[in-house]
């Protein structure tokens, strides 16, 4: 018998995280209705005070990979390691903060599905060097 559809998403926080919002609540509702279809859904996300390492949530296995400051090079290095194991068969991007550009690292199929990009309104948020960065992060999507 073949395994479920194994789909790997990458959003920095989970629906459990703080300062989670819309974005997350979507992806969390979304999650929800792709295991009732039978997929096995688990989301890398960045971990925060009290929460475990991981966490199995409705529709949704939770790995946490440490706190925000490591969490960007450590999902890519966890992405990259887990989909050449042939452990997930689709990576699901979630584009509402800093792109992951998981196309460039994943060895599986990826979609992106985008939530919002800051453009030039990351200056009006964050000190310059950050916003310049964002931005030019951004101009990589294609």
């Amino acid at each position: 018998m073949p395994h479920p559809l194994r789909v790997l998403l990458l959003n920095e926080r989970d629906p459990r995280h703080p300062a989670a919002g819309g974005a997350e609540v979507h992806v969390a509702e979304v999650s929800r209705r792709m295991a009732a279809l039978g997929f096995e859904i688990t989301q890398a996300a960045c971990g925060f005070p009290g929460a475990p390492a991981s966490e199995t949530l409705p529709g949704l296995c939770v790995r946490r990979l440490g706190p925000l400051p490591l969490y960007y090079p450590r999902v890519v290095a966890w992405t990259a390691r887990e989909t050449r194991r042939g452990r997930f068969d689709a990576v699901i991007e979630h584009l509402n903060k800093v792109p992951f550009c998981a196309a460039l690292y994943a060895a599986a199929p990826v979609v992106a599905v985008n939530h919002h990009l800051f453009g030039e309104s990351a200056f009006l948020q964050v000190a310059w060097p950050i916003a310049a960065a964002v931005v030019a992060i951004e101009k990589l999507i294609p």
